[in-house]
């Protein structure tokens, strides 16, 4: 909590300077940057263990207000104990989404006022990030963890391992999401949507604008953008995808995700200009690039996201068999929840329905090996 309230006061301060003296708006955006990513780079770089939760989201939020601040998107606010309630905001504290201050602080600023389809909504979004949670990705866990704990892998069990930790890591995420997204909306504040159906995407371009959309409008606007006017766009799109993968971890595997999917964008505009690849044939190559990221992301070592390219034994084939029908029914079970979220249930018989058979499910799944969210590491 201290380094939370270090960030907010830094933020804070240098917002009401940039006010006082909009001549000297630079020097106390520097000071914001240096201050918030001099933190952030040591805790990832120098003491990862001891590494407070959620330190990668709310740093982000909390610089974002003076970045608003800076480029006249939103005005200074005077109150402290605002900006520490949009920066501390509970139910998204821990991994987001993360919150430009022109969403979120104007909402806090207004009274509270709940209604009776702010409940139902809300109810019904945070129990489908629940179910993703426990019944989605916390039962595809344990079965990742054992495809990854084999070294070396036959290369169809690798491929059918990465498309369920991709599977595991998108409803762990998203869950947390929803579940964030479905307290606020609860309470009348409405949070912004993180993910719409990536594996849908066409493209990498559109993976990352559907996959952690508040993260990746983040670096759109106050990183690829700045950088595209003074470098050009190719090196300011790697720049970009570097950052976002040192903002997962300080390590090689990391920073490989992040120039990989970075050349996959600038290959794929470069090959396809015009987007007039058929869209089946764009989905199917899109998520075998996804799946080489994934493998980057997930592998401890960058030599043990490499398989081997054999069939394995019938032991391993087997494994390979149960988890891809596995991933394929909690894939589809992923779909419908994806489903409800985007055409909410107006009746409440169907919603409080819905959230009855959620609750069941719970209560049938929560018998198994309950992991915390994975993105709390970051």
């Amino acid at each position: 909590m201290g380094w939370l309230l270090l960030s907010a006061a830094l933020d804070f301060g240098c917002a009401l300077a940039m006010a006082r003296w909009p001549g000297r708006k630079g020097a106390f955006l520097a000071l914001s940057l240096v201050g918030n990513l001099g933190l952030l780079t040591y805790w990832k770089a120098f003491a990862p263990g001891p590494m407070p939760p959620g330190i990668s989201f709310y740093t982000f939020q909390t610089l974002s207000y003076t970045l608003d601040v800076f480029h006249g998107r939103l005005a200074a606010r005077r109150d402290p104990w605002l900006i520490l309630a949009y920066v501390a905001w509970f139910p998204q504290l821990l991994a987001g989404p993360i919150e430009r201050g022109g969403d979120l602080i104007p909402q806090l600023e207004r009274p509270f006022a709940i209604s009776a389809a702010d409940v139902q909504e809300g109810g019904a979004l945070l129990c489908s990030g629940l179910v993703q949670k426990v019944v989605v990705a916390d039962t595809l866990a344990p079965y990742v963890d054992a495809v990854w704990s084999t070294a070396p892998r036959p290369w169809p069990l690798q491929v059918v391992g990465t498309a369920a930790f991709a599977l595991q890591l998108f409803a762990d995420f998203s869950g947390y999401t929803d579940i964030a997204r479905g307290a606020s909306r609860m309470m009348g504040v409405r949070l912004s949507q993180n993910f719409d159906r990536p594996f849908a995407a066409a493209s990498p371009m559109a993976f990352f604008a559907r996959w952690h959309i508040t993260l990746g409008r983040l670096l759109r606007d106050d990183l690829y953008t700045p950088l595209r006017a003074r470098v050009g766009a190719p090196l300011a799109l790697l720049l970009t995808f570097a950052l976002a993968g040192l903002w997962h971890g300080v390590g090689l595997t990391f920073l490989a995700w992040g120039l990989w999917f970075g050349l996959l964008c600038l290959l794929w505009a470069a090959a396809d200009p015009q987007r007039r690849l058929p869209r089946p044939l764009g989905i199917a190559l899109t998520l075998a690039g996804v799946a080489v990221g994934m493998s980057l992301f997930r592998a401890p070592t960058l030599g043990a996201a490499l398989p081997l390219p054999t069939l394995g034994d019938p032991a391993s084939l087997a494994q390979a068999a149960i988890l891809a029908s596995l991933t394929a029914t909690l894939g589809a079970l992923c779909l419908a929840l994806g489903h409800l979220e985007r055409a909410p249930p107006r009746s409440p018989l169907l919603a409080g329905g819905l959230v009855g058979i959620g609750l069941l499910a719970l209560l049938v799944f929560s018998a198994t090996d309950q992991r915390p969210f994975v993105y709390f590491q970051f």
